[in-house]
């Protein structure tokens, strides 16, 4: 389902800036992973000056530790994986007879 949402975000956007698919593809990919990387980082450093500033007012109760980012393996964040990798090697076969 992320694969088919991806792409069809990246053909809406292509079809708005009036380019191919294929020279959105991969970069757009890219930059949809990006976002969400992003937005999960965003929401760790969020939570933990939270927890950091409530830890003074509260007790030491264990979960308000401040915890590094660790970015985690979901069914989505792997769809957009693979759409990267897919998108990578579409794009390379397509542009491939230009290098060769």
């Amino acid at each position: 389902m992320t694969i088919i949402l991806e792409t069809i975000i990246l053909w809406a956007v292509s079809t708005l800036l009036s380019w191919r698919l294929i020279d959105v593809l991969f970069l757009g990919g890219i930059a949809i992973f990006g976002v969400a990387w992003l937005l999960f980082l965003s929401a760790n450093q969020n939570r933990n000056m939270l927890n950091a500033s409530s830890h003074n007012n509260t007790e030491h109760r264990e979960e308000e530790r401040i915890k590094p980012f660790v970015f985690h393996l979901s069914p989505v964040t792997l769809g957009m994986l693979l759409f990267m990798a897919g998108s990578f090697v579409i794009t390379m076969v397509y542009y491939s007879s230009y290098v060769f």
